[in-house]
């Protein structure tokens, strides 16, 4: 029964967001952004072409993985925002009102969202990677496929099913749809503060996973190489173990954030 009921919830999130096409937009002119980018790093590798193969694949590999960084801007930082008023609007049509009356438990309603906001970001960052990756592989050039991947399991998929949920439930007590997007817009900043903060220290340390913000993510693919090549260049290297310790940082802290969420719901609805 509550599968069902999830099931739904989702479902009707969907078609929400889709009906309203912000999300829609906004994904478009980060793909604009995303070709744009593409078209100056070709101009580049032809620039610095040396005819080896191998040298090549690498440095298409290596090229495209610094593509990727604009990618998880758009997922962690912009999209949460165009996602941030899906409580709000619920307030504004009422719908909170009426699942409050059903029997509908409350953390199902609450999971719902998430999951639904999940499903959009996971939706968007496929859209993105599918474009970028098809049209480089076929306009620019070949890439280690293998890395690629790695990379986006790594990295692009746990931010895309990490970050957007968690600002929406920092932004679920907003009343209103435009001071939802105000507030995730003061978190885009945050998080951003956050991120310049950690990228001011030379080592890794326990704040890296705790920090909302998710630096290594972005450091992990704006410095992408072998530990050897990146010590060479003074560069602390990002392991694939940091990558898994902050995704499960990130994992309680927004179990975290939902069970206050949780919490405030129920003394609302009782008051």
């Amino acid at each position: 029964m509550k599968a069902v009921q999830l099931r739904e919830i989702v479902w009707y999130e969907l078609l929400v967001v889709w009906r309203q096409r912000v999300v829609l937009y906004g994904t478009l002119m980060a793909c604009a952004v995303l070709m744009f980018v593409s078209v100056v790093i070709r101009a580049l590798l032809l620039k610095f072409d040396t005819g080896d193969q191998a040298t090549r694949l690498q440095v298409s590999t290596i090229a495209l993985i610094n593509l990727f960084p604009t990618l998880l801007i758009f997922i962690m930082l912009l999209l949460p925002v165009l996602v941030a008023d899906a409580f709000a609007r619920d307030e504004g049509y009422r719908i909170a009102d009426a699942i409050r009356v059903t029997a509908i438990p409350r953390w199902l309603f609450l999971l719902g969202k998430l999951l639904s906001v999940a499903v959009v970001s996971v939706l968007c960052l496929l859209f993105l990677s599918i474009i970028v990756m098809v049209g480089w592989q076929f306009f620019i050039s070949p890439y280690n496929v293998s890395d690629i991947l790695g990379v986006w399991v790594l990295v692009m998929l746990p931010a895309a099913l990490l970050q957007p949920p968690l600002v929406v439930l920092l932004c679920s007590g907003r009343r209103t749809r435009r001071s939802a997007s105000l507030l995730a817009i003061g978190l885009l900043f945050l998080f951003l503060f956050l991120i310049f903060v950690e990228a001011l220290r030379s080592d890794i340390v326990l704040t890296n996973y705790l920090n909302p913000g998710k630096p290594l993510f972005l450091k992990y693919v704006s410095f992408y190489g072998t530990e050897q090549e990146l010590e060479a260049q003074g560069v602390v290297p990002v392991r694939p173990a940091d990558l898994l310790l902050t995704s499960a940082f990130g994992l309680i802290e927004m179990i975290g954030v939902f069970f206050i969420v949780w919490r405030l719901s129920l003394r609302r609805a009782l008051n």
